[in-house]
Protein backbone atom coordinates (compact mmCIF):
# COMPACT_ATOMS: atom_id res chain seq x y z
CA UNK A 1 0.00 0.00 0.00
CA UNK A 2 2.62 2.75 0.97
CA UNK A 3 4.11 1.85 -2.48
CA UNK A 4 0.77 2.87 -3.89
CA UNK A 5 0.32 6.01 -1.89
CA UNK A 6 4.16 6.93 -2.49
CA UNK A 7 2.86 6.77 -6.66
CA UNK A 8 -0.42 8.96 -5.78
CA UNK A 9 1.76 11.56 -4.23
CA UNK A 10 4.54 11.65 -7.04
CA UNK A 11 1.61 12.06 -9.42
CA UNK A 12 -0.93 14.11 -8.33
CA UNK A 13 -1.04 17.50 -6.70
CA UNK A 14 -3.25 17.63 -4.06
CA UNK A 15 -4.77 20.50 -2.27
CA UNK A 16 -7.40 22.05 -0.26
CA UNK A 17 -9.70 24.98 -1.03
CA UNK A 18 -9.77 26.85 2.37
CA UNK A 19 -7.07 25.27 4.12
CA UNK A 20 -3.21 24.52 2.88
CA UNK A 21 -2.69 21.98 6.12
CA UNK A 22 -5.31 19.60 4.28
CA UNK A 23 -3.62 19.16 1.25
CA UNK A 24 -2.17 15.98 1.52
CA UNK A 25 -3.02 12.14 1.08
CA UNK A 26 -3.85 9.84 3.95
CA UNK A 27 -4.52 6.97 2.68
CA UNK A 28 -5.78 5.04 -0.09
CA UNK A 29 -9.50 3.27 -0.56
CA UNK A 30 -9.42 -0.16 -2.61
CA UNK A 31 -13.11 -0.34 -3.49
CA UNK A 32 -15.03 -3.20 -6.26
CA UNK A 33 -16.83 -2.18 -8.65
CA UNK A 34 -20.06 -3.87 -7.49
CA UNK A 35 -23.43 -3.18 -9.67
CA UNK A 36 -25.37 -0.93 -6.72
CA UNK A 37 -28.20 -3.72 -5.89
CA UNK A 38 -24.90 -6.20 -4.46
CA UNK A 39 -23.01 -5.67 -1.36
CA UNK A 40 -19.91 -4.01 -2.41
CA UNK A 41 -16.82 -3.91 -0.21
CA UNK A 42 -14.49 -1.42 0.20
CA UNK A 43 -10.94 -1.43 2.14
CA UNK A 44 -9.58 1.83 3.73
CA UNK A 45 -5.71 1.81 4.04
CA UNK A 46 -4.84 4.87 6.19
CA UNK A 47 -1.64 6.91 8.23
CA UNK A 48 1.15 3.91 9.17
CA UNK A 49 -0.26 1.10 6.38
CA UNK A 50 -3.36 0.83 9.17
CA UNK A 51 -6.57 -1.14 8.42
CA UNK A 52 -9.92 0.21 9.06
CA UNK A 53 -12.22 -2.20 10.14
CA UNK A 54 -15.26 -0.58 8.62
CA UNK A 55 -15.91 0.87 5.55
CA UNK A 56 -15.84 4.07 6.26
CA UNK A 57 -18.42 6.82 6.87
CA UNK A 58 -16.28 9.26 4.43
CA UNK A 59 -15.61 6.40 1.85
CA UNK A 60 -19.02 5.18 1.56
CA UNK A 61 -20.05 8.65 1.43
CA UNK A 62 -18.05 9.28 -1.43
CA UNK A 63 -18.77 6.32 -3.26
CA UNK A 64 -22.41 7.34 -3.29
CA UNK A 65 -21.95 11.05 -4.05
CA UNK A 66 -19.81 9.47 -7.18
CA UNK A 67 -22.69 6.50 -7.84
CA UNK A 68 -25.33 9.49 -7.82
CA UNK A 69 -23.63 11.75 -10.18
CA UNK A 70 -23.11 9.12 -12.35
CA UNK A 71 -26.85 7.71 -12.59
CA UNK A 72 -25.91 5.00 -11.15
CA UNK A 73 -28.07 5.19 -8.34
CA UNK A 74 -31.30 7.19 -7.32
CA UNK A 75 -32.11 9.02 -4.32
CA UNK A 76 -33.41 6.94 -1.86
CA UNK A 77 -31.92 3.64 -2.76
CA UNK A 78 -29.95 2.12 0.12
CA UNK A 79 -26.70 0.06 -0.20
CA UNK A 80 -24.55 -1.26 2.25
CA UNK A 81 -20.63 -1.66 2.35
CA UNK A 82 -18.72 -4.06 3.83
CA UNK A 83 -15.09 -3.75 5.37
CA UNK A 84 -12.83 -6.59 6.62
CA UNK A 85 -15.68 -7.09 9.39
CA UNK A 86 -19.06 -8.42 8.48
CA UNK A 87 -20.65 -4.99 9.93
CA UNK A 88 -22.20 -2.90 7.02
CA UNK A 89 -22.54 0.66 6.54
CA UNK A 90 -25.74 1.26 4.53
CA UNK A 91 -25.91 4.58 2.67
CA UNK A 92 -28.93 6.41 0.87
CA UNK A 93 -28.65 9.54 -1.16
CA UNK A 94 -31.42 11.80 0.66
CA UNK A 95 -31.19 15.17 -1.56
CA UNK A 96 -28.95 17.39 -3.50
CA UNK A 97 -27.02 20.55 -2.17
CA UNK A 98 -25.78 22.83 -5.02
CA UNK A 99 -24.53 25.51 -2.76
Amino acid sequence: MRAINDAARAQVTITHPDAAEFGYLFGTMLTDDAPTDRRSYHLCVFAGNQIDRSPTGGGVTARMARDFARGRIESGVTRKFYGPTPIPFEAAVIGTDTG
